[in-house]
């Protein structure tokens, strides 16, 4: 029998971010190696309307990308809740709207969910990049911990 890889539900909750990183990080979205995905940006009632505009025209590039319009800030909990309510993948990855995903990423959480089928939660590495592309103050996690 041949399984079907999962669907990813990314969930972004974004407010007032730069508006460069976050195309930064809907950029990542696109470049993954594995398609079967969703990118649920859910505007926390940003005050700049250039964050909905730029919303709008990433949503129009790739039928993937979803976006929510809150009505009043509810901070990243309800936006996440948002987010997470709307989604319709077999796994939620929750994605800052400063974060950037290795092209591998979730082809990586695939193959993770294929070798490990019973797996209801899955967290991975991470480093932070500076404003010129050096990373820093990576961390890597352990194969298990109940604290992750």
């Amino acid at each position: 029998m041949t399984r079907v890889a999962p669907l990813f539900s990314l969930v972004t909750p974004v407010y007032a971010p730069p508006l460069d990183v976050l195309e930064d990080t809907v950029r990542s979205v696109l470049e993954q190696d594995f398609d079967d995905w969703e990118l649920i940006l859910v505007d926390d009632c940003s005050p700049d309307p250039a964050v909905l505009d730029l919303l709008g025209r990433l949503a129009a590039g790739d039928e993937r990308i979803k976006i929510v319009e809150r009505e009043e800030n509810g901070h990243i909990v309800a936006a996440s809740n948002d987010g997470v309510a709307m989604a319709r993948g077999e796994f939620i990855v929750l994605l800052d709207h400063d974060d950037l995903l290795v092209p591998d990423a979730l082809s990586r959480v695939a193959r993770a969910v294929e070798d490990y089928p019973d797996a209801d939660y899955l967290y991975s590495d991470e480093d932070k990049v500076d404003n010129d592309g050096n990373h820093y103050d990576e961390f890597r996690k352990p194969i298990w911990s109940p604290e992750r």
